[in-house]
């Protein structure tokens, strides 16, 4: 059996902690599924010291760190945007959220006969 850490939407107190060792000491993967901050993700996959695989949610966005870098993924995680691996014995596959760019054509009205 694997055991999955599942994380989506908001930062969890209890995950977010000096403690997340001891509290899901079983945990063999974890799971983000969106809308997470990087800082996050990035510190759950460092404390747990597991893989992490990710998929974006619509409202993530770059995070400037206080160096002055601006990064666009979370370091240490795996992607599986519209893509699938295999991870713990896993088949894993992610479809994040969409993402549309609206172009002029896009917004353009079209008149029907």
């Amino acid at each position: 059996m694997v055991y999955v850490l599942s994380l989506s939407d908001e930062v969890v107190p209890i995950v977010y902690s000096l403690n997340i060792r001891q509290r899901f000491r079983q945990v063999k993967l974890i799971l983000c599924c969106g809308d997470l901050p990087y800082y996050y993700m990035e510190f759950a996959v460092t404390m747990l010291r597991v893989p992490c695989v990710y998929v974006h949610g619509n409202h993530d966005a770059p995070e400037l760190l206080s160096s002055g870098e601006v990064i666009h993924e979370p370091r240490g995680c795996i992607s599986v945007e519209r893509r699938s691996i295999v991870q713990n014995g896993l088949v894993l596959a992610g479809l994040g959220a969409v993402r549309a760019t609206i172009s002029k054509a896009a917004t353009s009205t079209v008149k029907l006969k």
